[in-house]
Order: C-alpha cells, then sequence, then structure tokens
C-alpha cells in the first residue's frame, strides 16, 4: 500500500536546558548542552533540511514601527515566480517533477544537471569533512536551485550553493 504525502515539519529546540533569552546568559556546563542536544537522533536531524537559529529580538525591534518591512504579498509573487521557473525548467527536461525538492539527487549529480566543483565548492567541503551525509549533500543542491530561482538565476551560483550549505548545517561556514 502507498499512501502520498507531502509534509511539512517545522521543529524548534532550545539550545540547552536553560533555555536562556540571551545566548550569553546560559550557565550550562558543556556536557550538559551536548547531553540535551543528542536527544536528538542524527537520523531524525538528517532529514531536518533547513536549520536555522532565530534570536530573541531586540526590544528596539519590537517597539519600532514595522511598516517597512517587505509585505507577505510581495514574498508570495516572489515564490510563485520561482516556482513556475522550476516547474518549466523540468517540463522541459521531460521529467514529471514540479518542485526542485521532488528531484531525485542522482538526477541533480548527472552529467546533465551537474554543477561545476567551482560551484559547489561547499557543499563539496561539508560532504568530504563528514560534516554532511549523501543525503545532506543532494538536499543542499536541491535548495541551491531554489534560491537560485528566488533571485531569478539560470542555475545555481557559488553563493546560492554556499546559502544552501549554512542553511543546511545551521550556522556560519568559515
Amino acid at each position: 500500500m502507498r499512501y502520498p504525502a507531502q509534509v511539512l515539519l517545522v521543529m524548534a529546540a532550545n539550545p540547552c536546558p536553560c533555555a536562556p533569552n540571551r545566548p550569553i546568559d546560559c550557565k550550562c556546563p558543556s556536557g550538559d548542552k551536548k547531553r540535551y542536544f543528542s536527544r536528538l537522533s542524527r537520523p531524525l536531524l538528517d532529514r531536518i533540511d533547513l536549520r536555522v537559529e532565530v534570536s530573541t529580538p531586540p526590544a528596539s525591534v519590537i517597539l519600532t514601527d514595522q511598516s517597512k518591512a517587505e509585505p507577505s504579498e510581495t514574498v508570495a509573487k516572489r515564490v510563485a515566480r520561482a516556482r513556475e521557473a522550476a516547474a518549466a525548467r523540468w517540463a522541459e527536461a521531460g521529467q514529471g517533477w514540479r518542485l526542485n525538492s521532488e528531484v531525485p539527487g542522482p538526477a541533480l549529480r548527472s552529467p546533465e544537471w551537474r554543477l561545476s566543483p567551482k560551484v559547489t565548492r561547499s557543499a563539496d567541503e561539508l560532504l568530504l569533512k563528514e560534516r554532511i551525509t549523501a543525503r545532506g549533500y543532494d538536499r543542499i543542491l536541491k535548495l541551491s536551485w531554489t534560491i537560485a530561482d528566488l533571485a531569478e538565476h539560470d542555475g545555481p551560483r557559488e553563493e546560492d550553493v554556499a546559502a544552501a550549505s549554512q542553511l543546511r548545517i545551521g550556522y556560519t561556514m568559515t
């Protein structure tokens, strides 16, 4: 039996047991932090495509006028254009995929869609250093295409793959 589903899972976790408002206020020993975070299994974490650290906004942001923020309608239009670009690309390729997330990793690594080593340098380094798995590498490639579509690029550029790599691992690469 097959039950097709498209799931969007959003998770949140505190960085440590004390969950301070500011990271500088944390008094947890490093062993406690490690033990706390180890409750999330590596296989589960490997299936999380994006990891974003969200810090507490300063009071000045909360108390100021946010009318200059980009309207949701503008963002929705940009996302719709990106989805249309992806659907057109994959339809032109003769595949049944509509979204970048639907493209199998092996297809993105095939000669037809393979990105140059210069473009994928950041993701390649993570894979070679074993900071990501093969699944993580494929997810970075998919996300790179989405970032490129949002930026209206013809294909992923080095900065698109770097941004996708950072979103995958959850911190800035150095």
